[in-house]
């Protein structure tokens, strides 16, 4: 079902009856047929989901706006004494606990805060425990983050739950990204994540 509004960036989500989901319902990573019509590439590569891995906890950064800018990722890579720069994968926290039911007021990246992340050179893979990177009222979603991350070949994982990490402004670990044989649609991969803390 294409649900966009836009010809050239589509985006589709393929329901299926019968399990009473959607292929972006849970943890999944996006494939670029979620907001390309004719990609050159169907998926992201699997070494990208899983390897070392930080995790920015951004919760306290967003009580005023839902809005994550580049600034709020420098300001918060600088208080836990990381360097974007070096990193392969980003999961970025934004909640405390997922809510139960579905919300549209999540936290997102601004195109402008996505076009940074991009510009990092080693950077392969970002994260987040909110359903979409981009606003829920982005559209076309190519011309947003999700484009933005895209024209570097950075993968996204959405709908991860970070609420048994640790409560900590910075957390290094392992991640371990399964893509379930079941839940694979066309426009994302149903997975599951695991990670592994690293010892300070």
């Amino acid at each position: 079902m294409d649900v966009s509004s836009s010809q050239d960036g589509v985006c589709m989500v393929t329901c299926h009856a019968v399990s009473i989901t959607n292929s972006h319902a849970g943890t999944h990573a996006d494939t670029p047929f979620h907001f390309m019509q004719d990609p050159p590439f169907e998926s992201f590569l699997d070494e990208q989901y899983s390897g070392n891995v930080i995790v920015l906890n951004l919760h306290s950064f967003l009580k005023d706006s839902k809005a994550i800018t580049q600034e709020m990722l420098q300001a918060a890579a600088h208080e836990c004494c990381i360097e974007l720069a070096q990193i392969r994968r980003l999961i970025l926290r934004t909640y405390i606990k997922p809510p139960a039911a579905w919300e549209d007021c999540f936290a997102y990246l601004t195109p402008a805060a996505a076009t940074y992340l991009a510009s990092l050179p080693l950077l392969v893979m970002v994260g987040t425990d909110a359903p979409s990177i981009d606003h829920p009222h982005a559209a076309p979603i190519h011309i947003h983050a999700h484009g933005e991350l895209y024209k570097q070949r950075i993968a996204i994982l959405e709908g991860l739950d970070c609420s048994a990490l640790p409560d900590a402004l910075c957390t290094h670990g392992v991640l371990q990204t399964i893509c379930m044989p079941m839940q694979q649609f066309k426009d994302a991969r149903g997975c599951v994540c695991l990670f592994y803390p690293q010892r300070q």
